[in-house]
């Protein structure tokens, strides 16, 4: 006879210890009734819910009296005698009885699978011994002749075995025995770690029998199951699903047995046996989705470095204290007050371009200085004014994105919501310079299951633009401190793995362009060059499926090249003015390449492993449109709508408002 294998026992209703009591009783019942490839129940009908002993034989030996039965739960047997209820024994159950001495075997076979990692019996028993006496020799005869008997087995028996055998045949004796003391005796819960006794591939048979000759003995059997967990290989995963099951796989192979490690695999056997079920399993179960960091960080960037060049774009024009009315050119063949007075009126009634085509300023030639020419500009532009060289802005946005199209990170979406306010110096007529602070918040949907993320970004800022005639470019360098807090819903384990942490954000934005002047248009190509860096600490959850993520960094560069139109819309004298603008660009991403997120299930054992992020579709449009009011020489109210859109993988859209003050 092989070696003992483990046994475990405790009364109904305590659970069961260790891993039996977080796996086999979910296990039972589940796949007792739903067949897959990595988890089995290699018995049928194993409690009796049929009415029948259908996939069971019963047989008994011959000459004596009594049988197996079919029985309800807390009835009495057969023949008169009282059993306990059992409060998870559904309708049925089996059971000996008889009015005289007898041998009786009820058995199953099984066909244990090849790569078995679990091979756990699990099964409900109890036997009301009469007589109260025990007599257990090595035989399942009731003929007196052959000496007294008293005795329950169960048993693993060969494919060869006989009924009654209880030498060679015999791979394992599990239990031999009978209780003692007042009846009715109480359901008792066992279990037993088959591995190494039955698990070589093939065919076995498992064997409830009893032999009484002292006095009746009822043999009570219910919830009988056998679960077989085979290495986990289904087909047509993903790599990072794939990526997911290989260190619980490589648990099984390893005997892991902690209890977190266990909740997994019960959520992995409660895929219902499904490809697709077990793959949006494991897709719960990785950190995949936490990407979305990556995708706010960098696009929420390029919507403020977008909303700062409209703020710019005003100061060029004299809309909040950039105003190039103090540029004048000196004719030094007049005195400087005549002059002043010569400048005004041209600039009221400029003369057509020669020849029809466009240029930056209205002539050529202005005052008797030809003005293409750099040697003739040489000390003819007088000092700007004084006033109104400080300027401020506050504004507040919401963006609303959508990843619903991404098969990574599919129905995921996040609206942001922020304030932003800068203040400006204008230190000659070419450069101005300043600062400004951005907060905003983020609320993420990651699923449709309840998965959530929210950030908070803090970000100061410093900025600077340039003008030159008609060409201009601005510069901006933000830093941003980011606090991450995320839930993702496992509904497998019926809970949820919530973290936080907190990272580090750098971006910077470099664009300009050319602007032609016609009437009251403003036209021109634009270009532009944005780079950010993002840093995210590692950090552990908590909660079901916790994971421990490491740290991550990503990066993203970005060109984009367009154009960009005004028209100035006068009222009232002249005394407010409306600025409706509208700019398109192409949208390229050079960097922001697949990237793997490291983590290992919290509290397993169980090794790490690594899922990639998805690439996003390189190119998009961005389209840009708004009006600057400016309602006096200090004011200006402004409204802003972008849209980046083009990509199959994310769709953008912002709007924004504020206001204007100079100084």
């Amino acid at each position: 006879m092989n070696r003992q294998p483990e046994l475990r026992t405790m009364n109904i209703p305590a659970p069961l210890p260790g891993f039996a009591r977080h796996l086999l009783p979910f296990l039972v019942i589940l796949a007792a009734t739903v067949p897959c490839a990595w988890a089995q129940n290699l018995i049928t009908n194993g409690n009796f819910e049929t009415g029948t002993f259908a996939g069971w034989t019963e047989m008994n030996q011959a000459g004596g009296a009594g049988n197996f039965y079919i029985n309800a739960p807390g009835s009495n047997t057969p023949f008169g005698f009282p059993t306990a209820a059992n409060p998870i024994g559904g309708s049925f159950y089996a059971v000996t009885d008889t009015s005289g001495p007898g041998s009786h075997v009820l058995y199953q076979s099984f066909v244990v699978p090849a790569n078995v990692h679990i091979l756990s019996l699990s099964f409900q028993m109890f036997t009301n011994n009469q007589p109260g006496v025990v007599f257990t020799p090595p035989n399942l005869n009731y003929n007196l002749g052959a000496g007294s008997n008293e005795q329950a087995r169960v048993d693993i028996l060969n494919s060869v075995a006989s009924p009654f055998d209880v030498g060679a045949s015999v791979v394992s004796n599990l239990y031999d025995g009978a209780s003692t003391g007042a009846n009715p005796h109480a359901y008792t819960a066992m279990t037993f770690n088959l591995i190494g006794v039955a698990s070589t591939p093939g065919t076995y048979y498992l064997r409830f029998a009893e032999a009484d000759n002292q006095g009746q003995l009822n043999l009570g059997i219910d919830n009988v199951s056998l679960i077989a967990i085979s290495t986990f290989s289904p087909s047509g995963l993903t790599p990072n699903q794939q990526a997911v099951l290989s260190p619980l796989d490589q648990g099984l192979n390893n005997g892991n047995n902690t209890t977190n490690f266990a909740a997994l695999i019960n959520a992995l056997v409660n895929s219902n046996g499904s490809q697709s079920a077990l793959a949006a399993t494991l897709d719960t179960f990785s950190p995949e989705k936490l990407q979305i960091f990556s995708n706010i960080a960098f696009n929420n960037f390029g919507f403020t470095a977008t909303q700062l060049d409209q703020h710019l774009a005003s100061l060029h024009y004299g809309r909040g204290g950039f105003d190039t009315s103090g540029l004048e050119v000196l004719d030094s063949s007049m005195p400087s007050e005549l002059s002043h007075i010569k400048n005004r009126l041209l600039a009221f009634n400029p003369a057509p371009v020669s020849g029809g085509l466009l240029s930056d300023v209205a002539e050529p030639v202005l005052g008797g200085v030809t003005m293409s020419s750099p040697r003739n500009m040489q000390g003819v532009v007088a000092p700007v004014a004084e006033g109104n060289r400080w300027s401020a802005f506050v504004s507040g946005n919401v963006i609303l994105a959508d990843l619903e199209s991404s098969a990574d990170v599919a129905n995921a979406h996040y609206k942001t919501g922020g304030v932003m306010a800068g203040s400006d110096y204008r230190i000659d007529d070419h450069w101005a310079v300043g600062g400004l602070f951005n907060y905003s918040h983020t609320h993420a949907e990651l699923d449709r299951i309840g998965s959530a993320a929210d950030v908070d970004s803090y970000s100061p800022g410093v900025y600077a633009t340039y003008v030159d005639g008609g060409w201009y470019a601005n510069g901006l360098f933000a830093y941003s401190y980011n606090n991450y807090g995320e839930n993702r819903a496992i509904p497998a384990l019926a809970d949820s793995a919530t973290g936080s942490t907190s990272g580090s954000q750098y971006g910077s934005n470099l664009d300009g362009g050319y602007e032609f002047h016609r009437g009251d248009w403003t036209f021109g190509p634009t270009a532009a060059l944005q780079y950010v860096h993002l840093d995210i600490n590692g950090f552990t959850e908590r909660g079901g499926g916790a994971l421990d993520i490491d740290s991550e960094n990503a990066d993203s560069l970005r060109s984009r090249i367009g154009g960009q139109m005004h028209y100035n819309w006068s009222w009232y004298g002249g005394k407010v003015t409306a600025t409706p603008y509208l700019s398109a660009t192409w949208q390229h991403e050079y960097l922001d390449n697949s990237r793997g997120i490291t983590s290992q299930f919290d509290g397993t054992g169980a090794g790490p492993f690594t899922v990639n992020t998805f690439s996003p579709d390189r190119d998009s449009a961005l389209i840009n449109a708004g009006m600057d009011t400016q309602w006096n020489s200090a004011l200006n109210l402004f409204i802003d709508y972008q849209v980046q859109a083009g990509q199959s993988d994310f769709f953008a859209q912002s709007i924004e408002g504020g206001a204007k003050v100079s100084f």
